[in-house]
């Protein structure tokens, strides 16, 4: 049974700070997810168009995913059906045959809509997001990280956040074609270090990191962080990158539209879609 709900200002406006759109949200049921509760879970997302919020939430008894579906390029958060003609659908499905469990989330559209994800679980350990015309934002996440941004369609940013408390030891790779990279991270993060941006700057902070090798050029920074190891790779073509490194990085947890919605009306309100 497909559900909806509408959010309207009375609701939830000063939690989204001002409302003139409505938003459709739901909590997609997660398919093989029975009894995955603390475990750590590697996430891969795809992602047609829209923005991917992934934030390990140690609170939690388990993953939970909801959508928020938009119009495509008007900036704001109207109304999309989700019957079969629109195009528009989302799925997560638990996969555990190479042992560890993988939560697979994959987003459709027709072209028209986007699709903004918001992924919840106890513990991350490795992520794969592929999206398009929206934000990626990864809070408290572990293990290798891969992540593929794109503008899209419209003229939106399509910039990468990376937050966590965890050192950054196998394997970092952040791209995106027009974007902000920002990534906040343990001290203890090492690895073979390359920042590039075709029209920006590159920022590299850390009091007790070290780099040795380095090279540096107009918009190009590499080097060997803290001894080396698995590479580290930030990439943009439009946009500032930044690598900051200190204690409780992941801590520093952005606000997002889809975290104020949760807030304001509570999973128990958001239908199963």
């Amino acid at each position: 049974m497909r559900a909806l709900v509408v959010a309207v200002c009375s609701l939830v406006g000063l939690a989204l700070g001002g409302c003139t759109a409505q938003f459709n949200a739901f909590q997609i049921p997660i398919e093989g997810g029975e009894g995955l509760t603390s475990e750590p879970v590697r996430l891969v997302v795809d992602n047609d168009a829209g923005d991917v919020i992934i934030e390990a939430r140690p609170d939690l008894d388990g993953p939970r995913v909801t959508a928020i579906a938009h119009r495509s390029g008007t900036g704001e958060r109207s109304p999309v059906t989700w019957d079969g003609h629109e195009g528009a659908s989302t799925t997560a499905v638990v996969d555990r045959a190479s042992g560890a469990p993988t939560l697979r989330v994959t987003g459709r559209t027709s072209g028209h809509e986007q699709i903004d994800l918001y992924i919840r679980t106890p513990t991350i350990h490795g992520v794969d997001v592929r999206t398009t015309g929206g934000q990626v934002q990864l809070t408290r996440v572990s293990g290798p990280i891969r992540v593929s941004n794109a503008q899209g369609t419209g003229d939106e940013m399509a910039p990468i956040q990376l937050r966590t408390n965890a050192p950054l030891s196998e394997g970092v790779t952040l791209t995106t074609d027009r974007g902000d990279i920002t990534c906040y991270a343990s001290e203890q993060t090492a690895g073979a270090l390359e920042m590039t941006t075709v029209d920006g700057d590159v920022r590299w902070i850390s009091e007790n990191g070290t780099v040795t090798n380095a090279r540096a050029a107009r918009g190009h920074y590499a080097g060997t962080l803290n001894g080396g190891g698995a590479p580290i790779r930030m990439s943009t073509g439009y946009g500032v990158v930044r690598l900051s490194l200190f204690p409780n990085a992941g801590d520093t947890v952005p606000d997002h539209h889809m975290a104020n919605f949760e807030r304001a009306l509570g999973d128990a309100d958001i239908p199963v879609w």
